[in-house]
C-alpha cells in the first residue's frame, strides 16, 4: 500500500500521479520501507487516520479510567473515590474530601428501614471537613430517584430544593393553610401553627361588673405580654388577634365568617422582600460513646445549625408591644369582644330566639334593650377594630419570617445497609428522628462502622 506525499490519499501500485490532487508520484514512494518524513505527510494530511487514531486514544484512556476508579458495585460518586473497606461519618468528616449523605424517612415507623420510596428529607453536603445542610421540600424526592443520579446532580438538585423550601414551597404552604385544606404541599412545616391564620394570642385580666337590666358583663382591665409555659399568670384567659373583629354567624353554613388571610399575607410579602440564603459551611463536633468495655462506639452524637424559617413568639412580641401603645382602646376592644354577644349571634336570629323564650312584655322589653346593647356593641367593636387593626398587618408580621438558627443534634446508632436499584447505601439510624443517614457504598464490601477507624 502507498498514498500521495502530498495529501495522502491512498495509491493504487500502478498510480504514477496521484489520481485527487495530480502529484506525480515515485514508484517507492511510501511502500513499506517509506522514510519517516512521508510518514509523517501521510499522517498530516489523512483526515481518515487522523480520526481513527483519535478514537482509539480516547477508548484506552477511558478504560483505563474505569479500571482505575470502580469497584466490585457500579457507582455514580464523583466526590469519595476511596475503597476502603469500611466507612464512617466521622471519618469523612475529617478526611478533606467532598462526600454526600442523605436524611431519609423509615418505611413504616421507627428503625424499621429504608427502600426505593423513602423521602428525602436533607442533603448533607462534606467539605473540607465542613458541613452544609440542604432542605429537601418536594415529598416525591425519594432514596430510589436519588439513586440514578450522580453526586454533583444530587448536590445541584438540593441546592434547589433548599431554595424552594425557603421562598416559593414557603408561600404555597401558607395559602394552603389559609385553604383549611389537611396536611402539607411538601416537607416545609414550619407555617402550620395557626398563626399563620391570625390567631395571635392575647392574654388579659378581665373582673365582673353589672350591667343594664342585671346583665353581667366582663370588663377587661390590664393586658398581660407573652404567657410563659414556665411562669404561672394571674390571668382570666386569652384571645386571639382575629376574634377581635365583630363576626356574626351564618346559619346557612353554620359558622362563623372569619376572614383568615390578612396575617399570612403579610408574612408571604415578607418572604418575597426576604433575600434567600444558602445553608452556611459548619464545623462539627462528634461526642462517641462506648459500652461498658470502652472498646466499641455504641452511638455518636452530633449538632449542626438548623433554620426554622418561622417565629410565631414574633408575632406575639409584635402585638403586645403594638397594644402597649394603644392600651386605652385595645382594653375597650377586648372588653366588647367579651361581652354582650358580640360575636355570637346573627342579629335577626337574637331577635327571634329571644322572642321565642320571653313569657311577658317585660321580658321582651328587656330582650329588645339587650339586642339592642349587643348592635352598639359590634358597631363600636367595628370602628376600634378598623383603627386599631384592619391593614396593619404588617406590623404583626415583621420578623416572623426568617433565617431564625438553632442547634440540632443528631443521634447515630445500629449501623445498616441497603440496596436500592443497583446502588448500595450505607449508613446509621438516626435515634428518635424517624430516619435514617445514609451514602452511596462504593463497593459491595463496604461497610459502615460507628467510630473514626476505618480498614
Amino acid at each position: 500500500m502507498k498514498f500521495c506525499p502530498n495529501c495522502g490519499n491512498e495509491l493504487k501500485s500502478t498510480n504514477k500521479f496521484c489520481p485527487k490532487c495530480g502529484k506525480q508520484v515515485a514508484s517507492d514512494t511510501l511502500n513499506n520501507g517509506g522514510s519517516f518524513k512521508n510518514i509523517k505527510s501521510i499522517f498530516i494530511n489523512n483526515p481518515k487516520l487522523k480520526y481513527w487514531l483519535a478514537l482509539s486514544g480516547i477508548i484506552v484512556v477511558a478504560v483505563f479510567m474505569f479500571f482505575k476508579f470502580s469497584g466490585n458495585v457500579a457507582t455514580k460518586s464523583a466526590f469519595n473515590l476511596k475503597s476502603s473497606t469500611n466507612v464512617s461519618f466521622e471519618s469523612q468528616l475529617k478526611d478533606g474530601g467532598k462526600h454526600i449523605w442523605l436524611q431519609v424517612n423509615n418505611i413504616n415507623g421507627q428503625g424499621s428501614g429504608i427502600a426505593k420510596n423513602s423521602i428525602v428529607r436533607t442533603v448533607f453536603s462534606i467539605e473540607n471537613n465542613k458541613l452544609r445542610a440542604y432542605q429537601i421540600f418536594d415529598k416525591n424526592i425519594t432514596l430510589g430517584e436519588l439513586s440514578k443520579m450522580s453526586d454533583s446532580e444530587v448536590l445541584n438538585l438540593a441546592k434547589k430544593q433548599d431554595e424552594k423550601y425557603a421562598t416559593t414551597g414557603a408561600i404555597e404552604e401558607i395559602k394552603h393553610r389559609q385553604s383549611g385544606k389537611d396536611g402539607y404541599v411538601g416537607l416545609e412545616n414550619d407555617f402550620n401553627s395557626d398563626v399563620i391564620l391570625g390567631y395571635v394570642p392575647i392574654y388579659y385580666v378581665d373582673k365582673n361588673v353589672q350591667g343594664d337590666n342585671d346583665i353581667i358583663k366582663k370588663e377587661v382591665v390590664k393586658i398581660l405580654k407573652n404567657k410563659d409555659k414556665n411562669h404561672v399568670y394571674d390571668s382570666s384567659g386569652s384571645i386571639s388577634l382575629t376574634d377581635l373583629k365583630p363576626e356574626t354567624y351564618n346559619y346557612k353554613i353554620n359558622k362563623f365568617t372569619f376572614d383568615k388571610t390578612p396575617f399570612g399575607n403579610a408574612v408571604i410579602k415578607e418572604i418575597q422582600n426576604t433575600k434567600y440564603q444558602s445553608p452556611k459551611l459548619q464545623k462539627i463536633q462528634i461526642n462517641s460513646i462506648t459500652d461498658n468495655s470502652g472498646n466499641k462506639v455504641t452511638q455518636q452524637d452530633f449538632s449542626y445549625t438548623a433554620i426554622d424559617m418561622f417565629n410565631a413568639d414574633q408575632a406575639q412580641v409584635n402585638l403586645y408591644n403594638y397594644i402597649k401603645k394603644h392600651e386605652q382602646d385595645f382594653l375597650r376592644l377586648l372588653t366588647l369582644a367579651k361581652s354582650l354577644g358580640y360575636s355570637e349571634k346573627d342579629i335577626e336570629q337574637l331577635y327571634a330566639e329571644l322572642d321565642a323564650n320571653s313569657k311577658d312584655e317585660e321580658d321582651i322589653e328587656k330582650d329588645k334593650k339587650y339586642v339592642q346593647s349587643v348592635k352598639q356593641a359590634q358597631a363600636e367593636g367595628e370602628k376600634l377594630y378598623n383603627k386599631l387593626i384592619k391593614g396593619k398587618f404588617s406590623i404583626f408580621a415583621k420578623g416572623t419570617y426568617g433565617y431564625n438558627e438553632w442547634q440540632k443534634k443528631v443521634t447515630l446508632v445500629a449501623p445498616m445497609s441497603q440496596e436500592i436499584y443497583k446502588e448500595k447505601y450505607i449508613g446509621y439510624e438516626m435515634y428518635n428522628s424517624g430516619s435514617f443517614l445514609v451514602t452511596r457504598a462504593q463497593n459491595s464490601e463496604q461497610k459502615a462502622v460507628l467510630g473514626e477507624s476505618t480498614k
